[in-house]
């Protein structure tokens, strides 16, 4: 049954979820008492409403975006619904199970998807809602469990965003200009004259023992014209292994965790894979009516990936206070968890689970409220995920199952004690877990006092909400420390020492903008680049690929009817390649070798479909090739095309019986005595030969062929016809 009453568990459940509403004790630092006792009674009846619907869309399912009662949503907004138990696929697939209606807009047309998961559904409508409408979703039962349990149905309303003028639009993309200006500079980059460099003037100030492999970073000039962005791999002692001068894809450079190479485009607001051989493979952008940020994005092997974005607001934050901005730009954020096909299998807003007032550090009263700015996302051993918020000063942790939050560390709503540090962390970046179970982050320290920036290192205790600080790291240059103000993170390497991207250090004359510490904090390697230029991150791996060829490089040319060339594009490590091919729906594959990049293929079959691919073979790792590439098709032309010519207009040439089972009679029109008749197999092989000087010559006899295709080919002087005879 549709569930429409809120039952016992669900009164524990808002008990429970009371316990955890907002704090608004924030206002008692104000001098406005009446109007804080109106806002707070006013706002715990919308709290305790909420609670109410929202515990009677959760009665029966594990979790559901747009969250009941929710606001700020896109107008291009899906709905993702989760029960929690494997589905049958046989029955979600079912467009009456599910209505979608707008207030406004009506009744909305959608696709049904199935995630990867087996258990999230994606509902996307077709058009977009209107503004500022609320929006129905009813689920009713049908739906099955693979197990075989039908599921009960629910009903939940969310609203979308308020209409926005043309003046409010503009106010809120300036508003965003000055946050990521603030952030990554103008991003203007104007090139100075054409292709630059494919590195920035860096200089390797250490290089005494650090551990093996290159290091990956990208920069750019936090003020136009200074210094241009690229993207780079280098080694240790300073030698280039790749770079490129590039004013789109750039920042945030890394290799991922699927083994791909992904950067970000600042146009189009997407992250670009590339594979081993520098080249684009794919681009990814977030889901319903988000744009993907520059700040962060994780891609597994399996395909599944995150991606954030920021997600400005109008707000009226006289709410909070009557002297501050009633239309201010506040600005959330948003993540995704997305599978390989696209599916959106977590929708996590910080409207929903994070109070605007938690910031620290932030003026309320400015007409920019920038109160989260994540800037890391991370999955722990458990499933769920880390996001770290510079404008929190807080790491939280994330039910990736629900959305819920499990535990918050930092900032205003810290719930751990810290051991060993009392500054705590401030404007962090980068947490993660480290394989002994530690937390490490890069602690900018932006509002400590006095500011401190510092490497860190915690072991947590999740039960007892305990921090201990075990390990730090503070870069001394002269008679000061490096001071980060923002950006930076920090690798623990294979061999127990630590890589550290120091971020934006502006105006500290011989600050590095790396530095790699062993594990008794002794410098043993150091980068320093023009002092105006930042980068994010930083990362050392050991990269000696051996590249397949990019698939969409290869491919085929100098076709024939028996023969064809395949050409593909070098490939990084590469010495030599083998190129397999097979008759389309064969089992086993031809193997050719080469050390070209190209290699041609006889033998053929006429108008035949043939698969192939490519691997290489590396000198730096003979016993490991490279994967195949992606499996491409061609298909060979007519014999016709490649070994007669173009027949003479209104000459005709009629074969019957056609097919036959021995002899074979050929009838001709507008073609001159004497001519000769060529039987040929589809490979080009002649298999009989007869000159014909009259009609009475025009009989072949095949009862010693064998049954298969052939091409009969008349030929004279001036003319050729040919036609296809196939023999019982």
């Amino acid at each position: 049954m549709l569930r429409k009453a809120v039952n016992a568990s669900n009164q524990l459940r808002i008990k429970a979820l009371t316990e955890q509403a907002p704090d608004f004790s924030t206002f008692a630092q104000t001098s406005f008492v009446p109007m804080r006792a109106k806002f707070r009674a006013f706002a715990g009846f919308l709290f305790i409403f909420f609670l109410l619907h929202a515990s009677l869309a959760f009665s029966q399912y594990q979790y559901l975006s747009p969250m009941p009662g929710s606001r700020y949503h896109p107008a291009k907004t899906g709905i993702i619904i989760r029960h929690g138990d494997d589905l049958d696929p046989q029955t979600v697939n079912r467009h009456a199970l599910f209505r979608i209606i707008g207030s406004e807009s009506g009744e909305h047309d959608f696709t049904i998807s199935l995630a990867t998961d087996g258990k999230t559904l994606n509902l996307r409508p077709i058009r977009s809602f209107a503004d500022g409408e609320t929006v129905t979703v009813t689920v009713l039962p049908g739906m099955k469990s693979r197990s075989g349990a039908q599921l009960d149905g629910t009903e939940f309303s969310f609203q979308i965003r308020p209409y926005w003028s043309p003046d409010d639009r503009k106010r809120v993309a300036d508003h965003m200009q000055e946050v990521y200006r603030q952030d990554f500079s103008n991003n203007s980059y104007l090139a100075k004259g054409g292709p630059e460099s494919g590195f920035p003037d860096f200089t390797i100030n250490t290089n005494t023992a650090p551990a093996p492999g290159e290091v990956f970073f990208s920069h750019f000039s936090i003020f136009s014209g200074i210094g241009d962005p690229h993207y780079c791999i280098i080694k240790s002692n300073g030698d280039s292994v790749y770079g490129k001068w590039d004013t789109v894809n750039f920042n945030n450079f890394e290799l991922n965790e699927n083994g791909y190479l992904t950067l970000y485009n600042r146009l189009d607001s997407t992250f670009i894979m590339l594979d081993s051989n520098y080249r684009p493979v794919d681009t990814f952008q977030m889901k319903n009516g988000y744009i993907a940020d520059v700040h962060e994005f994780v891609i597994f092997p399996n395909g599944t990936h995150y991606m954030l974005c920021y997600d400005p607001q109008i707000v009226d934050m006289t709410v909070y206070n009557p002297n501050y901005n009633p239309a201010a730009t506040v600005i959330g954020c948003v993540f995704q968890k997305i599978d390989k096909a696209g599916n959106v299998l977590l929708q996590w807003r910080s409207w929903d689970h994070i109070d605007i007032l938690d910031a620290s550090n932030v003026f309320f009263q400015n007409p920019i409220v920038d109160y989260v700015h994540a800037n890391a996302i991370y999955e722990d051993w458990d499933g769920n995920i880390w996001l770290c918020s510079r404008h929190l000063s807080e790491v939280t942790k994330i039910d990736a199952s629900t959305g819920a939050i499990i535990w918050r560390l930092g900032g205003k709503k810290n719930q751990f004690t810290f051991i060993n540090d009392n500054n705590k962390i401030s404007y962090q970046h980068d947490a993660h877990r480290l394989p002994n179970g530690n937390m490490l982050l890069f602690d900018n320290g932006v509002y400590h006092n006095p500011p401190l920036t510092a490497a860190k290192e915690y072991v947590l205790d999740e039960v007892n909400k305990t921090a201990t600080l075990v390990w730090s790291y503070t870069r001394q240059i002269g008679t000061s420390k490096v001071f980060s103000k923002a950006m930076g993170g920090v690798q623990r390497l294979s061999n127990g020492n630590t890589l550290i991207c120091w971020g934006l250090t502006i105006a500290q004359p011989g600050a590095p903008k790396l530095t790699e510490v062993d594990a008794n904090n002794q410098v043993v390697w150091e980068m320093t680049i023009n002092n105006a230029d930042a980068v994010y991150r930083a990362q050392r791996h050991v990269w000696n690929p051996c590249a397949r060829p990019t698939t969409s490089t290869v491919t085929v040319d100098k076709m024939k009817a028996t023969s064809v060339r395949v050409v593909w594009a070098p490939a990084t490590n590469a010495t030599s390649y083998d190129l397999q091919y097979r008759k389309q729906g064969a089992t086993n594959w031809k193997t050719k070798g080469t050390n070209k990049t190209q290699k041609r293929l006889k033998d053929l079959l006429p108008e035949t479909t043939y698969e192939y691919r490519i691997k290489s073979k590396c000198a730096n790792n003979p016993n490991s090739p490279s994967a195949f590439t992606d499996i491409k098709t061609f298909t060979t032309p007519p014999l016709r095309l490649e070994y007669f010519e173009q027949p003479i207009e209104k000459a005709e040439m009629v074969v019957y019986p056609n097919p036959t089972d021995d002899r074979l009679h050929v009838a001709v029109k507008g073609i001159e005595y004497p001519f000769v008749l060529n039987l040929y197999t589809l490979t080009g092989r002649m298999v009989m030969s007869r000159r014909c000087t009259d009609a009475t010559s025009l009989e072949l006899k095949l009862n010693g062929l064998p049954s298969g295709s052939y091409l009969l080919e008349l030929r004279n002087n001036e003319q050729v016809l040919v036609q296809r005879v196939i023999k019982h």
